[in-house]
């Protein structure tokens, strides 16, 4: 077959003809033999070739090949640079049949960073993973996740790196250990995988973190957090051993942890962290049991005129007798006000109560109460214009043994 061509682009004593062909339905992975173009009525003196391939693809001469590498320099001296400069520039051979060139998909490369949180319990701990992905070569089709074989899988999520949303994954386990994570496209940027799932932990049973790692990253960095609710208490078994770099981080030392804490997930009781992977042995081995606490409490509101109208004060007058008491819940109306004076100050967030009617006061405090303790919790309730006002009554829902006392000012001391 032939192409008539007429005109082109002259330079000098030169003429420059331009040809593209398309071959629809092509994939652009496999074998690829150039086919003979030869001028008609004009001695061929070289032949060139320079091939551009996508980002996600590797080039490749087969056994069969004819084809000499060829700077790509000289090519374009020769034919002028384009917007991005060819992969790759051959001679063809002028006796020998056509090259053929070969293409495969890039090994992908990437490094990743994963967090696992472990909200520990009886029966079932939560476990919250979270593996940051930074691709440095080719593009990454799906993720193969190495996981304890007794981790139940809840759900998988794909999404944007720092995006709070993102798309269920359909993933598989080809065996108990290991989870198969298809993505909805190639990625070349970074993306964050999401694993949420539970671990059995029965009172019974001595047990060391869940930690899944992803599997062919170059480079890994792993934390593994542990959290423990307040009816819960975690008992250490043995010593792990020492994490050998650095930048480690081994702690098996109390504190709240921000957003964690306040979101429910507990008190943080033990923080791992290195530049590498986690050895098994560089984890505690645990022990979950529930927590029992003996505790009493005086629940003492009273009312007060203010110069703005009328103001309340909860006195909680408590005493622990047997355990820690990691977070005291008050149900309070919904007259209170969402910023309460507290002294001493203690960490406090607001949530529903069960039944909708009234909301609940959170205070966790930043170590545990183990003994006797004060608190004050205060602010208005209703201004001067108001003519009635509720008396904001509080209750301690998970208390047997509380005393409860109100004090009302005088009658006309907060008018009719």
């Amino acid at each position: 077959p032939w192409i008539q061509r007429e005109g082109g682009e002259s330079v000098g004593s030169q003429a420059r003809a331009r040809l593209s062909i398309m071959l629809a339905g092509a994939t652009g992975v496999g074998q690829w033999r150039m086919p003979r173009l030869e001028p008609w009525n004009a001695r061929l003196d070289r032949r060139w070739l320079a091939v551009s391939t996508d980002s996600s693809l590797e080039l490749q001469r087969t056994a069969a090949s004819t084809l000499a590498p060829l700077p790509i320099s000289e090519f374009q001296e020769a034919w002028g640079g384009g917007e991005t400069p060819p992969a790759a520039a051959f001679r063809i051979s002028m006796t020998e049949g056509v090259g053929v060139l070969s293409t495969r998909f890039r090994d992908p490369k990437w490094s990743a960073r994963t967090t696992v949180r472990i909200g520990l319990d009886v029966g079932e701990s939560h476990v919250f993973w979270t593996a940051d992905i930074e691709p440095s070569q080719g593009a990454v089709w799906s993720h193969l996740i190495a996981v304890p074989p007794d981790l139940l899988i809840d759900e998988v999520i794909i999404a944007e790196r720092g995006r709070a949303t993102g798309r269920p994954v359909a993933w598989t386990k080809p065996s108990p250990d290991r989870l198969w994570c298809p993505l909805d496209m190639a990625r070349e940027s970074p993306h964050e995988i999401r694993l949420r799932g539970r671990f059995p932990t029965g009172p019974t049973r001595i047990w060391t973190p869940p930690v899944p790692t992803v599997v062919g990253a170059d480079t890994v960095a792993e934390r593994v957090m542990l959290y423990r609710p307040s009816h819960v208490s975690v008992d250490f078994q043995g010593k792990p051993q020492p994490i050998p770099t650095a930048a480690a981080v081994s702690s098996t030392a109390e504190s709240p942890d921000g957003d964690d804490f306040l979101a429910g997930l507990g008190r943080r009781i033990g923080q791992w962290e290195t530049a590498g992977r986690i050895a098994v042995d560089q984890l505690p081995r645990l022990k979950v049991r529930l927590e029992t606490v003996l505790a009493t409490a005086r629940v003492g509101t009273s009312l007060a005129p203010t110069e703005a109208g009328v103001g309340v004060e909860l006195r909680l007058r408590c005493a622990v007798r047997q355990g820690r008491l990691d977070e005291l819940r008050v149900e309070l109306p919904f007259s209170w006000p969402e910023k309460p004076v507290i002294e001493p100050a203690v960490p406090y967030s607001w949530a529903s109560a069960p039944d909708g009617q009234r909301k609940r006061l959170l205070l966790r405090p930043k170590q545990p109460w183990t003994r006797d303790f004060e608190l004050r919790v205060s602010g208005p309730v209703a201004t001067v214009e108001e003519s009635q006002v509720d008396v904001p009554e509080a209750r301690l829902p998970d208390w047997d043994a509380v005393e409860y006392y109100l004090w009302l000012p005088r009658r006309n001391a907060v008018g009719e």
